[in-house]
C-alpha cells in the first residue's frame, strides 16, 4: 500500500507488483523520478518563457533543487515591474533564485526579461491566484533590493574603508581592514613582478575589494560580494578593469569554476589566494584529511589554474616569503615552517590535478616536481615534455643512463671537475662532451625549451656508457676518485635541471 500526492490524492493505494508502481503512482500525482521531474519543470519552463520572446537561463543547480521540493511539479510564469529591471543583474536573479526558488527569464541577447517561472507542487484551481500570490511576494522582495541599493550609493567604496577595522577577518589574523592593507601590499609586489603595466589598478582594485561586505545589498545577498563591488565602483567612476578584478578576485569560486579574466583580476586573485594559506599555515590552521575549513585546498587550486591559464612566471617560495612578512607579529610558527610546508601543500594540488585531470603520468610529474617547486608555468612545460620523450624509444637508455649516475653521486660530496686530473680517454672524452653541451643546454633552459634541452643531454649518453665501461670511478687514489665524482656530479646536475629521473619508471 503507499500513499499519493497529499492535495491531489489524498489517499491511499495498493500497488500489486514493481513494474505496475511507477504508472499507479504517477496516476495519484505523485512522479518518483526526479529526473523526469527536472524534465517537465524544464520543458514547461522554456515554453512558458517562448510565449513572451524569452528563454529561461540555465541553472541546473536551481533545477535540480527545486525538482527535489515538489512531487508533481506545475510550471507557471508570473511578472514583475519594469521599474526593477534599473537594478543590476546579478541582484534581481538573486532575489528571483536566493530568496524565492524562481527561474529567470532573458531575452536573445541575454537581457533580463520582467518576467519568471515559479513552480507549484499542486494543480491550482485558478493559477492566476498562485501567480499573484508570487509576485507580490517577489514585489516586496525587488522593493528591498531597490532601497539597500539606493542607500548603499550614499557612501563609496572608499569611504568603507576605515569601517573595516570593525569587521573581523579571522581572530588570530586581525580585522579586514587589515587583509585589505596585506592584500594591497602583496597584490602590488606581485604585479610588479609579474605585470608591471596594471600595478595602479591592481593596488586600487586591492584597496577596494573588500569595502562592499560592508554594503546593505551583500549583507541581504551574501553571495553578491564581488558582484556588488564592482557595479558600485563602476557606478563611482572608478577603472572598468579595476571594478572587474574587485570581482574577479574571488574566483574561481569552484574547483572547476571560472577563472579571472582580466590580468588584474587574475594579480588579486591569487594575491588573495595567497594571502589566506600562508595566513592559516601561520597560526596552524592547516587542512586535514576530513576537516578544511577555509577552502584551502580549492583556493590552491585556484592559484595553480590561474597561474597556468594566464602563464604567470611566479616565484612561488618568493611571494609565499613576502607574504609571511606582511602578518607580522601574528604569525607563531617560523617562517621556514610555513614556507616548506606552503609549497608541499600546493605541490600536493598540483600533483593531483595534472594526474588525474590532465592525464600525465604520476611518475613524469614527481620527477620533475622534486627539483625544485618554484615556476609552475616553467614546472608544466617541463612535464608535457617529458611525458611526450616516455613515448620515444631512446628515452628509457637515457633515464638508465641517469640513474646509473645518479646512484654513484648519491650521498657524496660533488666539486668542480679538474680536467688535469683525467688520465683515462674515456673519462677525457665525457668531460669534454660535458663541456660541448653544457653552454647549448644552458640556453635551451633559459628559453624554456625542454626538449632540445633533453636532446642535447641525449648526447652525453655514449660518452657516460663507455665512461662506466672502462673507468673505475671508486678507485684507491683519493685525488682521481674525487675527480670523477666531480665530473659524474656535475653532469647529474644536468639532468637535474629538468627532473629527478631516478623517479621514472622504466621496463614497462
Amino acid at each position: 500500500q503507499s500513499w499519493g500526492h497529499r492535495f491531489l490524492s489524498n489517499q491511499p493505494f495498493e500497488v500489486s507488483d514493481f513494474k505496475s508502481y511507477l504508472k499507479i503512482v504517477e496516476e495519484h500525482f505523485v512522479i518518483p523520478d526526479p529526473e523526469k521531474r527536472k524534465d517537465l519543470i524544464q520543458n514547461a519552463a522554456q515554453k512558458l518563457a517562448a510565449e513572451v520572446g524569452g528563454k529561461v537561463i540555465e541553472d541546473n543547480e536551481l533545477l535540480t533543487e527545486v525538482a527535489n521540493l515538489v512531487e508533481y511539479p506545475v510550471t507557471l510564469r508570473g511578472s514583475f515591474s519594469p521599474i526593477f529591471l534599473n537594478l543590476p543583474r546579478e541582484v534581481i536573479i538573486s532575489s528571483l533564485r536566493e530568496h524565492q526558488k524562481y527561474f529567470a527569464i532573458i531575452d536573445s541577447q541575454g537581457n533580463l526579461l520582467p518576467y519568471f517561472i515559479v513552480v507549484a507542487n499542486n494543480r491550482p484551481q485558478d493559477p492566476r491566484v498562485v501567480i499573484r500570490g508570487n509576485e507580490r511576494v517577489l514585489s516586496a522582495r525587488l522593493a528591498d533590493a531597490q532601497f539597500f541599493f539606493r542607500e548603499d550609493r550614499k557612501k563609496t567604496l572608499f569611504d568603507r574603508l576605515e569601517d573595516l577595522k570593525l569587521v573581523v577577518y579571522q581572530v588570530k589574523l586581525g580585522s579586514m581592514y587589515d587583509k585589505v592593507l596585506r592584500l594591497k601590499e602583496l597584490a602590488t609586489y606581485l604585479a610588479s613582478e609579474i605585470a608591471p603595466a596594471v600595478v595602479e589598478k591592481v593596488k586600487r582594485a586591492a584597496l577596494l575589494c573588500k569595502s562592499d561586505l560592508l554594503t546593505e545589498m551583500v549583507g541581504e545577498f551574501p553571495n553578491l560580494q564581488g558582484v556588488m563591488g564592482r557595479e558600485y565602483a563602476l557606478l563611482e567612476g572608478e577603472e572598468p578593469e579595476v571594478a572587474t578584478a574587485i570581482y574577479e578576485h574571488y574566483l574561481p569560486t569552484a574547483s572547476k569554476g571560472v577563472l579571472p579574466s582580466s590580468v588584474s583580476g587574475a594579480v588579486l586573485s591569487i594575491a588573495e589566494k595567497i594571502d589566506n594559506i600562508v595566513g592559516c599555515f601561520s597560526i596552524g590552521l592547516i587542512p586535514t584529511g576530513t576537516a578544511d575549513p577555509y577552502a584551502l585546498r580549492r583556493q590552491a587550486l585556484g592559484i595553480i589554474n590561474i597561474t597556468l591559464e594566464k602563464s604567470f612566471h611566479i616565484n612561488l617560495p618568493q611571494i609565499i616569503r613576502r607574504s609571511f612578512e606582511l602578518f607580522e607579529n601574528k604569525a607563531v610558527r617560523s617562517l621556514d615552517q610555513v614556507l616548506n610546508e606552503v609549497l608541499e601543500f600546493i605541490r600536493g594540488r598540483f600533483i593531483n590535478q595534472v594526474v588525474t585531470n590532465q592525464g600525465f603520468d604520476y611518475d613524469v610529474v614527481e620527477a620533475v616536481t622534486s627539483v625544485g617547486f618554484v615556476d609552475l608555468v616553467m614546472i608544466f612545460n617541463r612535464i608535457k615534455t617529458l611525458q611526450e620523450l616516455k613515448l620515444q624509444s631512446d628515452f628509457e637508455p637515457l633515464v638508465l643512463t641517469f640513474k646509473r649516475v645518479a646512484n654513484i653521486v648519491a650521498d657524496k660530496p660533488g666539486g668542480v671537475a679538474n680536467p688535469s686530473g683525467f688520465s683515462h680517454e674515456a673519462e677525457v672524452n665525457l668531460y669534454h662532451t660535458y663541456l660541448r653541451i653544457k653552454e647549448d643546454f644552458a640556453e635551451a633552459i633559459a628559453r624554456q625549451d625542454y626538449f632540445a634541452a633533453l636532446t642535447q643531454l641525449l648526447q652525453l649518453k655514449p660518452a657516460v656508457d663507455a665512461f662506466f665501461d672502462q673507468v673505475l670511478v671508486m678507485c684507491e687514489d683519493t685525488n682521481v676518485r674525487q675527480n670523477r665524482l666531480a665530473l659524474l656530479s656535475n653532469i647529474a646536475n644536468l639532468f637535474r635541471e629538468i627532473a629527478d629521473f631516478t623517479k621514472i619508471v622504466t621496463g614497462k
